[in-house]
């Protein structure tokens, strides 16, 4: 798999992870009103995981 691929695959599932999570309650995964840890946490992770697709989509090669 190329960079590329493997950096909008990265990008694609970060922000999905990234949007369940904060959607949690709105399409009913969500177990109590607001966001939870889990939620949270979720949020941060499909980010870190976004962020690092973005990353390597721009890395220049050496």
């Amino acid at each position: 798999m190329s960079n590329k691929l493997l950096s909008i695959v990265l990008m694609v599932i970060g922000v999905l992870v990234l949007a369940g999570s904060l959607l949690g309650d709105a399409i009913g995964i969500g177990h109590h009103p607001g966001l939870g840890f889990y939620q949270i946490a979720g949020a941060v992770v499909g980010l870190v995981v976004a962020l690092v697709g973005v990353w390597l989509f721009f890395k220049r090669k050496a």
